[in-house]
């Protein structure tokens, strides 16, 4: 069952990647953004995004057709990695090693940022926990000055799985 819901998903992801990465490099064509991968850009920075949401939404509880469906189906096949990687060779081969670099830089640190983003909008509590970085306080750095903190993030990342809390089990 799991394979036929990746199939469908798979399927209908890569259309939606087809769809709106044509569409947005045909909108690109005639601006200063044309040598940019705009359209697949978009696709992985809406896609992680997406993952993130699913993710946060998902976290306690979920049937059994979600992931295989939409996070390995859907957008395993909206977003694309290996795209990525040609566009950013192509372009070091057409002398734009800074469409390159930049193209790297957006992607990875927007992609990282729109997975958060996505958590944190369907999961609010879900972080960073302060243990991923020694030295760093994140309460000091990033609590709200106007709320009462709990011990920062605590439990939210155990055993590589995230974990959310409502507000009234907080630690």
């Amino acid at each position: 069952m799991n394979a036929l819901l990746i199939f469908l998903g798979g399927g209908l992801g890569a259309l939606s990647r087809w769809g709106l990465s044509s569409g947005i490099d045909k909108l690109s064509v005639k601006t200063a953004l044309h040598q940019f991968p705009l359209g697949i850009l978009a696709c992985n920075l809406l896609g992680c995004f997406l993952v993130g949401c699913v993710f946060g939404h998902f976290a306690q509880k979920h049937p059994a057709w979600i992931f295989p469906l939409l996070v390995t189906g859907f957008l395993g096949g909206f977003t694309t990695f290996s795209t990525f990687g040609r566009d950013t060779v192509a372009a070091i081969q057409n002398g734009l090693p800074l469409v390159a670099i930049l193209n790297i830089l957006f992607s990875v640190i927007l992609g990282v940022f729109a997975v958060w983003a996505g958590l944190r909008l369907f999961a609010p509590t879900a972080g960073l926990a302060e243990e991923d970085f020694p030295g760093l306080s994140l309460q000091q750095h990033f609590a709200p000055p106007h709320h009462q903190v709990h011990p920062p993030f605590q439990g939210l990342v155990q055993k590589g799985r995230v974990h959310t809390f409502r507000s009234h089990e907080v630690p």
